[in-house]
């Protein structure tokens, strides 16, 4: 199981004095919470990016090196010492005849391979391991900066949200439309629609803040009517979801988000 976020009771984020976002690791309690310095861990990635690099090229260089001095690729070169010094005792007539010839050349060649082998896996276990690392962190980001925005955004939290989704489930819906991103140098989230940011409606010209994002991403959502907080006398002509009674309103608004949504979704298709 990856690591976490502690939540309150109404599925919102926990934060910590200096507004990180707590986190804690189910697979090791011992460990306790900590808080999730975002900027950080971004700042982090290219740093250990270029250490994975460093590690492939030495990974080539190496490899480059052990085609040349066979003599000296491990912590046991007896056999390959032991083939040399054969071949300063035999004439090569003598060599070819006895069959040694070929002997040397395959023990050569097998402890060559062998020492490469080695080489290249602990190599690949290392990058494997920084890769890892690296993604986990980006998670970490991800989850520090966008994650914490859905649990605060009025439209899924607070005492009167505007949809019926919690922060969790609109996150699931509506998390590809948003990115981490260094803009103008600074680091902030970044919201999509389609492959086109969406910029302020308010502010023209900058790029729209989360809220402002939401706003437009459920606009623009193929089941809007289906998302939004039910409104109890909302049946007068005209206005959305209209043709939904005020005591079907009220039996929606007593079903969790996702039975809420399949509900809705069975009266519309009657």
């Amino acid at each position: 199981m990856p690591i976490q976020y502690k939540t309150n009771e109404d599925g919102s984020v926990q934060t910590n004095e200096k507004g990180h976002i707590i986190v804690y690791d189910p697979n090791a309690p011992e460990r306790g919470e900590w808080g999730l310095d975002s900027l950080h861990l971004h700042s982090k990635v290219p740093e250990l990016q270029n250490e994975a690099k460093e590690y492939r090229e030495a990974k080539e260089n190496l490899e480059k090196k052990l085609k040349v001095y066979t003599d000296a690729l491990g912590d046991d070169p007896t056999p390959a010492l032991e083939a040399l010094e054969k071949i300063k005792t035999f004439e090569e007539k003598e060599m070819v005849e006895s069959g040694e010839l070929e002997k040397l050349k395959s023990t050569l060649a097998e402890v060559e391979e062998q020492k490469r082998n080695e080489l290249r896996t602990n190599l690949e276990s290392v990058i494997a391991e920084k890769d890892q690392l690296i993604n986990s962190q980006r998670d970490d980001i991800y989850k520090a900066m966008v994650s914490t925005q859905f649990s605060r955004c009025p439209y899924f939290a607070g005492p009167e949200p505007k949809t019926i989704l919690p922060p969790e489930i609109a996150e699931s819906y509506f998390k590809k439309h948003f990115k981490v991103e260094k803009v103008d140098g600074v680091t902030r989230v970044v919201g999509y629609l389609g492959d086109k940011k969406i910029y302020s409606k308010e502010k023209y010209g900058e790029l729209a803040e989360f809220d402002e994002c939401i706003s437009a991403i459920i606009d623009d959502y193929h089941a809007k009517d289906a998302i939004m907080q039910p409104s109890i006398g909302s049946g007068a002509a005209g206005g959305r979801g209209k043709s939904v009674r005020n005591s079907d309103l009220k039996k929606l608004a007593e079903l969790k988000p996702a039975e809420r949504l399949k509900a809705y979704h069975r009266k519309k298709a009657m």
